[in-house]
């Protein structure tokens, strides 16, 4: 990844972001010649979720309207201001005059310290964009279902994007190769979409951002995976046939969309107008229990990310996606298995990876959990029962048990990272401190954790402000802080807090974008773009009254 030669001078770069762009360019000199095959050869993935196969690049229309990135993969900033303005968002002087705004007075000064304040005119697009993401994030939550995979996810996104006219703004930003971010389970985000399907009472995290007019909209949900019956299925695919596969339905741009086009139906990579141009070949999802998974016993930190085949140490990998127990080294050296950790895995070998998928009962989880990963007891001869889950009782639970167990926890983190969403957004005025943001949030999860709750909010992963381009100054702290800066009117900005079912820290894979969690714990996220106002914020990206409801709505109703 290039970092970009012009940088506008309101944009602060400290020591930290240097050395982190300085990682991100001795990487790609060192790593970026490399195949998939060769940089995930001896990767460990921390749980499930691994590296799949994604389908060719997407060639879009001429009449799409297009960043400034869209080429070279490297966006340049595009400064504020009525002269010189392209179209595009682009401009023609390297600058621009700000001084032409109507937020400056007389002497040219600023009344605020932001050079990206919007004007009414400006909103009024992000707010358009905004309300077209709402809209295609709602169809997608209407084909999420068991069975379906990300690329299905992505590829009807960028079909609906390029229909209307938008463009996706994760496509080619900074060679993203995708239209979306689409993360399962413990990937926190920036998952990249391929043949990874989804299961039962999976999180998935959808990360949806467009552009149009010369302004990016961007908004983010988690869905927890349902389960359906043949009838319920047959509706989905319908529906998925409806907005996408119908031939009667497409409209006179859809010939253009894609000049190699990734047939979902037969899994063949097809060219417009022709037959199949490449042999077919059946790709398993790598998470599944047709295919045999790699090697995911431990994990390891980025610096070590790229191995080579030696320092596997001649393990072979497990058959089926069976896992091992802390004593056999499921966990960093010296360091055992959280009871999640444990609970997760075990939901692994026998509810996703068991190909009888009878009713039969499996061996006791309490017995499993507290007499091997418990440990020793403490100096008072206690195991600290006070942070034990309360489903971990002397039954015998079933596959139907173990889902259920597994709904109810996974409902409860989704509905916990809206809820800390909203809190931050409910602080947001004018004269408000931007550390107030992460003040609500670390208030929030500090009521809610109490007895074998310990939700953490992923730290380093900010919001940031939105416009003319993707990312903006100033961003924004999700945890505890000391930005005394102060929000002003119109500052139209991201609030992204990713909270995660433990405090841990996170890795990156060697695709140099996935970010997941260093241990296997799930997380769940809830993005809005947002308009400071002079009552509060204005939420850009909410629901509508054609909306549908969230889940945890849908089972009080």
């Amino acid at each position: 990844m290039k970092t970009r030669k012009n940088v506008h001078p309101s944009i602060r770069i400290t020591q930290f972001d240097r050395t982190f762009m300085k990682c991100k360019e001795g990487y790609n000199r060192r790593y970026s010649h490399l195949k998939d095959s060769e940089l995930f050869g001896s990767f460990r993935f921390v749980g499930r979720q691994k590296k799949g196969i994604t389908s060719p690049r997407y060639y879009l229309p001429k009449y799409v309207e297009r960043p400034n990135y869209h080429r070279t993969g490297t966006p340049v900033y595009v400064p504020y201001g009525s002269g010189g303005q392209r179209s595009g968002g682009q401009m023609s002087g390297s600058q621009g005059s700000a001084d032409q705004r109507s937020d400056f007075n007389e002497r040219g000064k600023s009344p605020h310290p932001y050079g990206n304040v919007k004007r009414e005119e400006e909103i009024e697009t992000i707010r358009s964009n905004c309300q077209f993401a709402r809209e295609l994030m709602d169809d997608v939550s209407y084909i999420i279902c068991e069975g379906v995979t990300t690329n299905d996810l992505d590829i009807y996104i960028l079909n609906k994007c390029i229909n209307n006219g938008y463009y996706p703004s994760p496509l080619n930003y900074h060679l993203f190769p995708k239209s979306s971010c689409i993360s399962i389970n413990e990937i926190l985000c920036h998952g990249i979409p391929d043949n990874n399907i989804l299961y039962e009472n999976d999180i998935v995290k959808v990360d949806i951002s467009v552009f149009k007019d010369g302004f990016h909209a961007d908004m983010c949900e988690s869905f927890l995976v349902p389960k359906l019956t043949k009838n319920e299925k047959k509706k989905k695919k319908k529906f998925y046939d409806f907005i996408y596969l119908n031939d009667k339905l497409r409209t006179r741009h859809t010939k253009f969309i894609l000049k190699y086009h990734f047939d979902l139906t037969t899994n063949k990579v097809v060219k417009t107008g022709k037959h199949c141009s490449i042999k077919r070949i059946r790709y398993d999802p790598p998470n599944s229990k047709d295919r045999p998974t790699e090697q995911h016993r431990s994990y390891d930190d980025n610096s070590n990310a790229v191995m080579s085949s030696g320092d596997l140490g001649g393990n072979a990998p497990f058959p089926g996606g069976d896992y091992h127990n802390a004593a056999d080294g499921g966990a960093l050296p010296g360091e055992d298995l959280d009871e999640l950790e444990q609970f997760h895995r075990q939901y692994d070998e026998q509810v996703i990876y068991d190909k009888q998928q009878s009713s039969r009962t499996y061996e006791d989880l309490q017995s499993y959990l507290y007499r091997q990963s418990r440990g020793p007891p403490s100096d008072h001869g206690n195991r600290s029962d006070h942070n034990r889950f309360a489903f971990f009782d002397k039954r015998k639970p079933g596959v139907d048990e173990l889902k259920r167990l597994m709904r109810e926890k996974n409902l409860e983190l989704i509905r916990t990272a809206h809820e800390c969403t909203m809190e931050a957004i409910r602080v947001c005025k004018p004269g408000v401190p931007f550390s107030a943001i992460g003040e609500a949030i670390e208030s929030h999860l500090e009521r809610k954790n109490k007895g074998h709750l310990r939700y953490a909010v992923v730290p380093h992963l900010c919001g940031h402000n939105i416009g003319r381009n993707f990312h903006e100054e100033p961003f924004i702290m999700h945890t505890r802080n000391d930005d005394d800066r102060l929000l002003c009117e119109n500052l139209v900005f991201t609030i992204e807090p990713i909270i995660s079912e433990r405090p841990c820290d996170f890795i990156m894979w060697p695709d140099n974008w996935t970010l997941s969690n260093a241990r296997y714990f799930f997380s769940a996220q809830f993005e809005h773009t947002i308009v400071v106002r002079k009552d509060g914020a204005e939420v850009l990206t909410g629901k509508t009254d054609r909306s549908p409801k969230f889940v945890w709505e849908c089972e009080k109703g």
